[in-house]
C-alpha cells in the first residue's frame, strides 16, 4: 500500500504576529527616543557649559530714592521715587530663617535638591499648554524665578525658556542654594513698592527682615505669587487663603510642628512713598538737572542704585525771588514769564523759572525769540574784530540783496552815530550795517553766540546759511543760554560751563560726583568792559529800570507780530550785574499779541525791565 504525503497548509497566528509588530515598533520608538534624548542631553550639557551667570546678581544694588536739594545741601527741591520700587539689600544672616524656609514651601519644595529646574513640573506645564489651558502654571523653580527677573526676561516664548533652564542650571551648579535664596529675595517684588524682602518686611509689618516670625514669614511667601492681589489691605480673604495654604505646606515639610497654629498677622498701615517737587515750579528744575546728570554717566536707575543726593546749584534765596516776581508778571491774558539766573564766577544755575507746570512746557530751558537783545552778541563780534564803540555808523533805513527796506522800530533815527549811542537806541538799521562790516557778516555773530554759549543748530538755516536778521533775535535762544552768555560778560569774558548739578553725594555720604570747570576765555577783558560801558545807560534809558545802589547792564528786546499792527509777540530783556547774568522772556503759548491785564501792549523796556530790575535789586 502506498501512502501518498499531502502538504499541509501552515496555519496564520494573528496576534503572535502583532505582539512580533508591536514589540519592534516600541523597541524601535524607545531607540528613537534614546537617541533624541542623547542628542538633547548632549546640546544641554554643551549649552549649559558655554551659558554665562553674572556675578552682580549675587550683590544687586539697593534703590533709594533720588533727593534733590539746594546749593546748601539742606534745602529739599524735591524726591524722586522709583516706579519699580525701593530695594535695600541684606546679606542672608540679615534674613530670619523661617522666611527661607516659607519661600522654600511656598514656591519650590525641591528647591535644595533639584538641578535649578523641576522635569516634572515643566513636562506637566508643558502637557497643560499643549492641551489649550492657558491658565497653566510657568513650573518654575525659585531658581528659575531668580533668572527671569534678573536675567533673561519675561518674554513668550520656548527659547527664553530654554535659555532660562539652561542659566539656572549652571547657577545651581555654580552657586550655593544660600546664595540663591538671598538673591531672589533681595530682588522679588513684594508689593507696597517694596523690592527684596528688606524693604517687603518694613512695609508690611515696620521691622527688618532679620525678625520676621513665622506668620509674618508665611504671609510674605504668600504674597509673592500676586502682590497686587494677595496683600491683605488690597483682599484679606484672598491674602488669607495664600496664607493658610502656605502654613500648610510648611507643616507637610516639617518646617513648623503639625499642630502648631499660626495666626494670620497683623499689618501696618501703609503709607507709599510719593515723589515730590516735580509738578510744580521745582519739576523745570529737577528735569534740567536729570538731563544734564544723563550727559554725565548718571541715568535714573544709577541714582536710584546709590541712593543719590544730588546737590543742585540752585540758591534758594535767588529761586523765590525769581519765582515770585515772575508769577506776578503773569496774566489772564495768557501772559508766560521764563526766567533764569547764573552765576558768573561758577557758571551754575542760581534760579530759574519755567512756568508753575513742572511737567509741563519749560519756558526758560526752550528757545524763545529774544528780539534786539541779540545785538549785544553782535557787539561782543565788532569789539573782537576791533570795530569800537566810537565808530559811527548811519542808521537811515537799509536796503537787503533782495530789495526789501528795513527800519528802525518806531521811526527811530540818529542819522549817523556811535556804536554805543546805536546800541543805547536799539537801532536795527544800524546793526545790519555793522554785520556788514564784521569779516564773515551774520556768520560773525552767530560765531560769537556759539562761543558764549548758545546753540549753532538754533542760530541758522536749514542750508547752514546765516541771516542777518539773526542780530534781531531771529533765530531764538533759551534764557538759559542768553543768561550763560550774559554770565560769561560780567566775568570779564571767562566762560564758565553753565550747569545746574553741584555735586552727588550717595546714601552714606561720599562724594560720587563734583562739578568742576577752570574757565575757558571767548572774548577779551577789553571786549568785556567795552560792553559794560555799552549797556550801562540802557537800564535807566528804558523807561527808568535801572538798579538801585548797584550798576546794571542790561539790553531790551522786542518781537513783533507781523500781520498784525502794532502787536507784540515776545518782550525780552537780558544783562547783568558783577554778581549774576539774567535773562527774562515774557511771551504768549501760542504767539497771540502779547498785552497787559489793561489790554495794552507789552514791549521789552516794559514788563521784563521790570521784572529784571526788580530780581537784580534783591539778589544781584
Amino acid at each position: 500500500m502506498i501512502t501518498v504525503s499531502k502538504n499541509k497548509k501552515k496555519k496564520f497566528h494573528f496576534k503572535r504576529f502583532s505582539r512580533k509588530v508591536i514589540t519592534n515598533t516600541i523597541s524601535f520608538a524607545s531607540a528613537i527616543l534614546a537617541t533624541i534624548a542623547i542628542i538633547f542631553g548632549f546640546v544641554f550639557a554643551i549649552s549649559v557649559s558655554h551659558a554665562e551667570v553674572p556675578q552682580e546678581i549675587k550683590h544687586v544694588p539697593d534703590k533709594r530714592g533720588i533727593t534733590f536739594t539746594a546749593n546748601d545741601g539742606q534745602t529739599v527741591l524735591g524726591v524722586l521715587q522709583p516706579e519699580n520700587g525701593l530695594r535695600n539689600t541684606v546679606t542672608s544672616e540679615q534674613i530670619a530663617p523661617i522666611m527661607k524656609e516659607a519661600l522654600v514651601a511656598a514656591e519650590d519644595a525641591s528647591f535644595y535638591t533639584n538641578p535649578g529646574f523641576s522635569g516634572r513640573r515643566t513636562a506637566i506645564a508643558a502637557l497643560q499648554h499643549a492641551l489649550g489651558d492657558s491658565a497653566a502654571g510657568g513650573a518654575s523653580t525659585v531658581t528659575q524665578q531668580l533668572v527671569k527677573n534678573t536675567i533673561v526676561g519675561d518674554e513668550v516664548s520656548i527659547n527664553r525658556k530654554w535659555d532660562e533652564m539652561i542659566t539656572a542650571t549652571k547657577m545651581t551648579m555654580n552657586w550655593e542654594k544660600d546664595e540663591i535664596i538671598t538673591s531672589y529675595l533681595n530682588t522679588i517684588y513684594f508689593g507696597r513698592n517694596a523690592l527684596g524682602i528688606e524693604r517687603a518686611a518694613q512695609a508690611y509689618f515696620g521691622i527688618p527682615a532679620s525678625q520676621l516670625n513665622t506668620a509674618q514669614a508665611a504671609l510674605l511667601a504668600g504674597i509673592i505669587q500676586s502682590p497686587s492681589v494677595h496683600d491683605p489691605a488690597v483682599n484679606e480673604e484672598s491674602s488669607r487663603q495664600r496664607f493658610d495654604y502656605v502654613v500648610g505646606q510648611m507643616k507637610e515639610f516639617g518646617f513648623i510642628n503639625q499642630d502648631e497654629v499660626i495666626e494670620f498677622p497683623k499689618t501696618i498701615e501703609y503709607v507709599p512713598p510719593q515723589s515730590t517737587g516735580v509738578d510744580g515750579v521745582n519739576g523745570h528744575v529737577i528735569t534740567t538737572a536729570l538731563a544734564e546728570l544723563d550727559k554725565i554717566g548718571y541715568d535714573l536707575d544709577k541714582l536710584y542704585d546709590i541712593g543719590a543726593t544730588v546737590i543742585t546749584t540752585i540758591d534758594i534765596r535767588a529761586q523765590n525771588v525769581v519765582v515770585e516776581r515772575a508769577r506776578a508778571g503773569a496774566n489772564s491774558n495768557g501772559v508766560e514769564v521764563g526766567v533764569t539766573a547764573v552765576d558768573p564766577h561758577t557758571g551754575g544755575i542760581r534760579a530759574m523759572y519755567g512756568g508753575d507746570n513742572g511737567q509741563g512746557f519749560n519756558y526758560a530751558t526752550s528757545p524763545q525769540m529774544i528780539g534786539s537783545s541779540f545785538k549785544v552778541i553782535t557787539l561782543a563780534a565788532a569789539l573782537e574784530n576791533g570795530i569800537g564803540l566810537g565808530t559811527n555808523i548811519d542808521s537811515s533805513p537799509y536796503v537787503t540783496n533782495d530789495g526789501a527796506v528795513l527800519n528802525n522800530s518806531e521811526g527811530m533815527s540818529c542819522g549817523t552815530c556811535s556804536l554805543a549811542e546805536a546800541t543805547k537806541q536799539s537801532l536795527n538799521t544800524s546793526f545790519y550795517r555793522l554785520q556788514d562790516m564784521l569779516p564773515e557778516g551774520p556768520k560773525s555773530t552767530q560765531k560769537m553766540a556759539v562761543a558764549l554759549g548758545i546753540d549753532q543748530s538754533k542760530l541758522e538755516d536749514e542750508d547752514g546759511s546765516v541771516a542777518k536778521a539773526i542780530t534781531l533775535g531771529a533765530y531764538g535762544a533759551s534764557t538759559t543760554e542768553v543768561a550763560s552768555a550774559m554770565a560769561t560778560i560780567a566775568n570779564n569774558g571767562v566762560k564758565m560751563k553753565r550747569h545746574i548739578v553741584q555735586s552727588i553725594k550717595t546714601d552714606n555720604g561720599n562724594t560720587a560726583y563734583e562739578f568742576k570747570d577752570s574757565g575757558t576765555r571767548v572774548i577779551s577783558d577789553y571786549t568785556a568792559g567795552e560792553i559794560d560801558r555799552a549797556l550801562a545807560p540802557i537800564p535807566a534809558y528804558s523807561n527808568g529800570n535801572q538798579l538801585t545802589g548797584k550798576q546794571g547792564y542790561g539790553k531790551t528786546g522786542t518781537v513783533q507780530r507781523g500781520d498784525v499792527g502794532g502787536a507784540n509777540r515776545d518782550a525780552y530783556m537780558t544783562g547783568y550785574t558783577d554778581n549774576m547774568g539774567i535773562a527774562v522772556w515774557v511771551g504768549t503759548n501760542d504767539g497771540a499779541p502779547l498785552v497787559d491785564a489793561y489790554g495794552a501792549p507789552i514791549w521789552g523796556a516794559g514788563l521784563p525791565a521790570t521784572i529784571w530790575k526788580d530780581i537784580l535789586n534783591q539778589i544781584g
